[in-house]
């Protein structure tokens, strides 16, 4: 046989070989950013299923009837339906209370909703914020904390990192994270005062998500 054409058909095999080993190892690789996204997009809409979380972004027809509450100070703006009293705090870490519940204490946290400031004076980002509590495992009133569900939730522009923890052995509470231009953190808490195997423990989950999911920054 011609040395020649031996020479050029192992060329040619090789050539073969490693194309077929390139195009194998490009099926291999991680998926793209953008398809990465679109799983992201997948998973967030699936969670917010999940919590009973209204369309995104809210339609004005779902706060008809609902009350306005904003604040010029602190440049927010929210809304919450009737059957909830709105206490102004103003002396931080709390701004407000909605209470669905005569008397008691305010805050009383328990059934009701607060809405919790921090002046961030580090400026962390929101995220590297919430690692830092959840790296020490401690919450920001110096209790150990279990996180149950974490991830991110946005509607319309605005970026919310959705939390259910507990602190030691004390109730679940839901927590919506939120940072401003100013880079100040703004914590959503409500704590459902019904028992998890209550009938109506989703539906008063439900409530506080969707007032939660009104709260907006003012431009």
């Amino acid at each position: 046989m011609n040395p020649i054409f031996v020479l050029l058909l192992s060329v040619v095999i090789i050539i073969v070989v490693l194309l077929f080993s390139w195009k194998n190892k490009k099926s291999n690789q991680l998926p793209s950013r953008q398809e990465q996204r679109q799983e992201e997009e997948i998973n967030v809409k699936a969670a917010q299923e999940i919590v009973g979380l209204p369309p995104v972004p809210l339609s004005t027809d779902y706060l008809v009837g609902w009350n306005k509450y904003e604040e010029k100070e602190y440049g927010y703006k929210m809304y919450y339906p009737d059957g909830w009293r709105l206490v102004e705090m103003k002396s931080p870490p709390f701004l407000l209370a909605l209470k669905k519940r005569e008397g008691g204490p305010v805050p009383d946290l328990d059934g009701n909703i607060a809405l919790i400031y921090d002046s961030n004076t580090s400026q962390l980002t929101l995220h590297d914020y919430i690692n830092s509590l959840s790296r020490f495992k401690v919450s920001d009133a110096g209790l150990p904390i279990t996180v149950y569900e974490d991830y991110e939730v946005k509607i319309e522009s605005q970026i919310f990192i959705h939390r259910l923890e507990s602190q030691e052995e004390g109730p679940k509470v839901l927590r919506w994270y939120t940072m401003n231009k100013k880079g100040e953190v703004f914590i959503l808490h409500g704590t459902p005062d019904l028992r998890e195997d209550d009938p109506k423990y989703g539906e008063q989950r439900e409530e506080m998500l969707k007032i939660f999911s009104t709260f907006r920054f003012i431009e």
